[in-house]
């Protein structure tokens, strides 16, 4: 990728300012996909690296939220990698 292309998007929460509260309890660990299920947003960068995640952290949940537009590629793609259990499309 040409340095050209690549661009740094700060995070926008003050970190110091908010922090989770640790008496919450917080299992299991869930990941979020939050936008249209497309390859121009990354969906499937994110789907390969969904068994390395559940590999290093397991329990974790994984949650979708978006318009499919890649149709039943993405769960039948899930469905290979034996990741469905851990799935659900919000």
């Amino acid at each position: 990728i040409e340095t050209t292309k690549i661009s740094v998007v700060e995070n926008a929460v003050d970190v110091d300012k908010f922090t989770p509260d640790p008496t919450v309890l917080r299992t299991p660990e869930t990941v979020l996909f939050a936008g249209r299920l497309e390859p121009r947003k990354g969906i499937w960068v994110f789907v390969r690296a969904m068994a390395a995640i559940r590999d290093a952290v397991p329990g974790v949940r994984f949650r979708f939220v978006g318009e499919n537009l890649v149709g039943n590629k993405l769960l039948s793609v899930i469905r290979q990698q034996g990741l469905e259990p851990a799935c659900t499309f919000l």
